[in-house]
């Protein structure tokens, strides 16, 4: 039992000022309906979406290629790794890199999020190039910091397998059309995945952004759990439009 008296006292709000209140989450819940209706928010569709599409061939393909891998190194910032580093963290064993027991024989993954000199150079020490993956996930692909530590890591990598078994090694995540990553990863023969056109980076956790990353590092039925889940509690949270 919840006691929300105190919410409605002296310093907080004013019992005549609750119709007021309730008339305009009456009137946001109505905007909200209207622009879900006219496509907005596309973010909330991604959960029934990637559970369609992890079922598709070539993703699965793609995906066992680089769960193979020994290790994969995940070049991104903000919203581009921010939520498949925490959901990782929150799923699975926080010291799975040091383990192939922990880690059940899936990759290590290693989050390269700045341009610090140390940091990189720590992460990738001892590597073995020839068994490591590199996803490298930018909209736009014109941030400073991810081009910063692809093009070095790719200038490394270049010098240590050569370019065809480089560019077998790379999936570049970003916008599906247009841009510089778009237009490096078909010029140079990457594989490609897609950022959604109409979601933004913090919210893309549920798409090829966050979901492929994942699927290196947890069982297929917990990524089937998670996205019904997630579907099942958009779905049962939607507003209907009809009821205004």
């Amino acid at each position: 039992i919840f006691d929300y008296s105190g919410a409605i006292t002296k310093g907080g709000v004013p019992a005549e000022a609750l119709p007021e209140i309730l008339e305009d989450l009456v009137r946001i819940q109505q905007s909200l309906a209207e622009e879900r209706l006219s496509g907005a928010h596309d973010f909330l569709n991604l959960p029934g979406r990637m559970l369609e599409r992890i079922q598709e061939y070539p993703y699965r393909e793609l995906v066992e290629t680089f769960r193979c891998k020994e290790e994969v190194l995940v070049i991104g910032i903000g919203g581009s790794s921010v939520g498949a580093k925490t959901i990782l963290m929150a799923l699975s064993n926080f010291y799975r890199n040091l383990s192939s027991f922990l880690r059940r024989n899936t990759p290590k993954i290693r989050f390269l999020e700045n341009i610090d000199p140390d940091y990189i150079h720590q992460s990738i020490d001892g590597i073995d190039w020839q068994k490591t993956g590199l996803i490298y996930i930018s909209k736009s692909g014109e941030t400073l910091d991810p081009n910063v530590n692809f093009a070095t890591l790719k200038e490394i990598m270049k010098g240590q397998i050569g370019p065809e078994a480089f560019k077998r090694s790379v999936v570049a995540i970003t916008d599906p059309a247009v841009g510089l990553l778009r237009k490096e990863a078909n010029r140079e023969g990457y594989h490609t995945l897609s950022v959604p056109e109409l979601v933004d980076g913090r919210f893309s956790v549920f798409s090829d952004v966050g979901i492929f990353v994942l699927s290196l590092a947890l069982d297929y039925q917990e990524i089937i759990e998670m996205l019904r889940a997630a579907k099942e509690y958009v779905e049962a949270t939607e507003i209907d439009i009809i009821s205004f």
